[in-house]
């Protein structure tokens, strides 16, 4: 066996507007995702289809207020991860409901 040494260099973290954009266009993929593979076992698409069956959870989960509450509480504390999931949550049951294409959404930050 032969062994290459491969120097990784790290230029830096994305800023939070792009990782953003980054999450947007994974659950648009993932949207494509299902579309073709309906039984598609992920956790987010279980329960983006719970919550889109309880009226009271999808109008909460989806309203721009909660998901902008969730990004500040992200961007303020990156360690608290369920911000970032209740946000893609969200996210994801507007997709589903055609309500949220990425790059047409008004700014969230």
């Amino acid at each position: 066996m032969v062994h290459i040494p491969l120097k990784a260099v790290h230029t830096g973290l994305n800023s939070f507007e792009v990782f953003i954009s980054h999450q947007k266009s994974a659950l648009e993929n993932l949207l494509h995702l299902i579309e073709n593979y309906p039984d598609f076992p992920g956790k987010l698409v279980y329960w983006a289809r719970v919550v889109q069956k309880i009226p009271i959870l999808r109008f909460m989960l989806t309203s721009a207020s909660f998901r902008q509450f969730c990004l500040k509480k992200l961007r303020t504390n990156p360690k608290q991860i369920r911000y970032l999931d209740l946000w893609k949550l969200g996210s994801f049951v507007q997709i589903l409901n055609g309500d949220l294409t990425s790059g047409r959404e008004q700014s969230e930050h």
